[in-house]
């Protein structure tokens, strides 16, 4: 769900809060965050893309 947001601010920042928001205490840092979207498919995308279509 972050990658789906729109954020204008800092990545950190933003990450800290959506983790916040979990309440299950982890927290993530921005280099963690950015080499863990690389091996995220396209149709992942496209999966959840059709979820919030309908």
């Amino acid at each position: 769900m972050l990658i789906l947001q729109k954020s204008i601010k800092p990545l950190q920042l933003a990450l800290n809060e959506f983790f916040k928001k979990l309440d299950n205490g982890t927290m993530v840092t921005k280099s963690a965050f950015t080499q863990a979207r690389r091996h995220l498919k396209a149709t992942a995308f496209v999966s959840e893309e059709n979820v919030f279509a309908h």
